[in-house]
């Protein structure tokens, strides 16, 4: 009896460990945070050693684990109809409000998942609730898109962007520094997103995370860095010490491999004036415990310079990803606050 209250008392200690990060004490719900970061970082490093054994990649590992717990058939109320369907061969999950009496137009919202270009579907149950809620508190209907590659020729009336990652120029702005290893999405993992998605070398990893990538050396970022210049971008409220990190030589072989990193279609925080003051009317959503706050900071400024008109809505307590979680037992009061300001908006816009 006394070895098994040895080993419960082991196991726990053990499991606190695991659990527990030091967060500020500013961010919504701490406790439940590291229990949601833990239950995904147990997921990566499941789909890790899957990968190491040969067995699949990584990222198929990890999505299988995510759509096998979090997957929701396409379930219709009396408010809202749920349908899978197909548009030009691109899988989408098609959300329509109830029509109103003599309604001959309705709005529409194009809805694209997060994941890190790899991860999750439009089946996810987080982003199934999200959606539903839109079509029904917005009276529209709502595309959510299934694919990664699906492209977008319609011309849009406004874009909303839920803490976006924009640019691949620079991984130690303020935000990247101050949330290096901030829940849900470490800078380290940013990193890995991007290669993933360009199918570049993981051996880049730590060079890219000191700016190898983009040293002063490199002629390919001279131009890019020009117009993202966070000294001048961000407020002194978040600039603060902040340094900027800028290596004198680097290794020419990352954007030799991968120019796609320093491609304004990837990476629209260094696109030109001119093609920015094309844009139409937009919404930044950023949070304070992302490494990708300042990417959403920065574009606001560079928008608004090209005249485009812009509301940045900044949460405190936000993290990234915050947004979905807004059911038991991941209920957020910050997923609430933002879902809610993110539909208010499109309610007043669209």
């Amino acid at each position: 009896m006394k070895s098994s209250c040895v080993l419960l008392t082991a196991l726990v200690a053990l499991a606190a460990y695991y659990v527990y990060i030091p967060l500020p004490s500013s961010v919504s719900d701490p406790w439940k945070l590291m229990l949601l970061d833990a239950t995904f970082r147990g997921a990566q490093q499941v789909s890790h050693l899957i990968h190491s054994l040969g067995l699949s990649h990584h990222l198929i590992a990890l999505n299988f684990i995510i759509v096998s717990f979090g997957k929701k058939s396409a379930w219709s109320s009396a408010q809202v109809n749920v349908t899978d369907t197909d548009f030009d061969g691109v899988e989408v999950r098609v959300f329509e409000a109830s029509p109103k009496p003599q309604e001959l137009l309705r709005r529409s919202v194009v809805y694209i998942h997060g994941g890190g270009w790899a991860l999750a579907s439009a089946k996810i149950k987080y982003y199934d609730e999200l959606c539903t809620v839109m079509a029904e508190e917005l009276n529209a209907v709502i595309v959510s898109i299934f694919a990664q590659d699906a492209n977008l020729r319609n011309k849009l009336k406004l874009q909303a962007l839920i803490y976006p990652v924009l640019q691949a120029l620079d991984f130690n702005t303020p935000s990247y520094q101050q949330n290096v290893n901030t829940p849900i999405l470490p800078r380290y993992v940013m990193v890995k997103y991007w290669l993933d998605y360009f199918k570049g070398n993981h051996d880049f990893v730590q060079a890219m995370i000191v700016n190898n990538h983009t040293s002063l050396d490199a002629e390919e970022a001279v131009a890019p860095r020009a117009r993202l210049d966070w000294t001048s971008l961000l407020p002194a409220s978040i600039t603060k010490n902040y340094q900027p990190v800028m290596q004198t030589k680097g290794n020419a072989r990352i954007v030799q491999e991968i120019p796609q990193l320093l491609d304004a279609r990837s990476s629209p925080l260094i696109a030109d004036q001119e093609v920015l003051l094309h844009l139409p009317k937009t919404y930044i959503l950023t949070c304070e415990h992302d490494v990708l706050r300042d990417d959403g900071v920065m574009y606001a400024k560079r928008l608004e310079s090209a005249g485009v008109e812009v509301t940045l809505d900044h949460f405190e307590d936000g993290f990234h990803g915050c947004m979905i979680f807004t059911s038991w037992p991941t209920n957020f009061s910050v997923g609430i606050r933002t879902r809610d300001s993110y539909i208010k908006w499109l309610d007043q816009n669209l």
